[in-house]
């Protein structure tokens, strides 16, 4: 039985070899990786997550209008944090919708939860717009970005139970 060699072979696998050679990485074997991002002294919580349906108030659209509600505690009790955004399904708020929200040290903010802060916050709300029953169909979840006394940033999240 006779065997055909292609010719090209071995070159064509000397070609290969050192074309994968230049694809290996340009950090060497065992080098430290770049260094892990601070991790925030202030430790947010996100508690009683929810979604409030109330009657819609808007005339001509039948419905309820959806509300997402929740406290933010710091449970650190060392050092506070300043409010970045506030992400809820198809909305996030930041800027001058979160201005001024801190969470003292050991501290809560209720801005979101009351019915009084949460009318405080106009259009800034988190609102989820008006649903044709009282129910969402999909889980809502609600994060929150801020920033430490230290200026770390850190993030939480949650996902609200419908109410």
């Amino acid at each position: 039985m006779r065997i055909a060699l292609n010719r090209r072979a071995p070159t064509e696998l000397a070609l290969l070899i050192v074309l994968a050679s230049g694809c290996s990485s340009p950090v060497a074997p065992g080098a430290p990786g770049p260094a892990p991002l601070p991790t925030p002294r202030a430790v947010l919580a996100i508690e009683d997550p929810s979604v409030i349906f109330r009657a819609s108030q808007t005339r001509g659209l039948p419905g309820f209008e959806a509300e997402v509600r929740f406290l933010l505690r710091e449970t650190g009790r060392t050092i506070g944090a300043t409010i970045g955004t506030v992400t809820v399904p198809g909305e996030t708020r930041d800027g001058f919708c979160t201005a001024g929200l801190y969470v003292a040290p050991g501290g809560v903010l209720d801005t979101y939860y009351t019915d009084e802060g949460f009318k405080s916050l106009g259009y800034c709300a988190t609102y989820l717009g008006i649903v044709p029953t009282r129910t969402l169909g999909v889980p809502a979840s609600v994060s929150v970005t801020f920033t430490d006394d230290d200026g770390v940033l850190g993030t939480v999240s949650a996902v609200a139970v419908e109410k």
